[in-house]
């Protein structure tokens, strides 16, 4: 997925799911995401790891080779330790060099806590696959993000969204129609959500 063009997440809680090459960890974690911002959103201890695996990366590809990845961070999930290097660098220098302070500076807080969070499987919460089982769960629609519970399901076969992700999705499409009718929050919205868009399911 490297060089990709993949989009950065919009800032939200739920988060996203992260491929493992050099742009896309990258693009997951931008810093364009203020340090309070990454802090509000508890994603600071995630964008260490995913940035200064980014780091690793871009040295492998300075080397051609993945031999000298540590993948300790990364036991938890089901990201591939064996992904194919591309023949050059697809970040700019600046960009790198601005990631590497930013890592550097973060691995001298103290509060960092150097592992990824893990749910009820005992496995990154991003993860698709349970480690310790095998068993995959579809993604959210919404986050990307494993549907384990309260699920909303659709009529098109293997998809599925959570439903606390799926009803704030709702909640702001709702706002926006909104504030295109009349320029203010809410306002001429439908008050249940319903008929935002045609056919989407409005869960209490």
């Amino acid at each position: 997925h490297t060089g990709s063009g993949m989009q950065s997440p919009k800032l939200d809680h739920t988060g996203a799911r992260c491929a493992p090459t050099a742009t896309s960890s990258y693009s997951c974690h931008p810093l364009s995401l203020s340090p309070p911002h990454l802090q509000e959103v508890g994603w600071e201890n995630m964008a260490f790891i995913f940035l200064n695996r980014f780091l690793d990366l871009t040295d492998a590809i300075e080397e051609g080779s993945l031999y000298a990845l540590d993948h300790s961070d990364f036991q938890y999930t089901d990201i591939p330790y064996e992904v194919p290097l591309p023949a050059k660098q697809h970040v700019a220098e600046e960009q790198r060099e601005e990631i590497r302070d930013w890592v550097l500076t973060m691995s001298m807080d103290q509060r960092l806590e150097q592992v990824l969070p893990r749910d009820e499987r005992d496995t990154y919460e991003a993860s698709l696959v349970a480690v310790s089982t095998g068993v995959r769960s579809l993604p959210c629609l919404i986050t990307g993000y494993p549907v384990l519970r309260n699920k909303v399901e659709f009529k098109r076969p293997g998809k599925q969204a959570n439903k606390e992700s799926w009803n704030k999705f709702l909640m702001a499409v709702k706002v926006r129609m909104g504030q295109g009718r009349d320029g203010q929050s809410g306002k001429g919205a439908e008050s249940n959500g319903a008929g935002l868009v045609p056919g989407l399911p409005v869960l209490a």
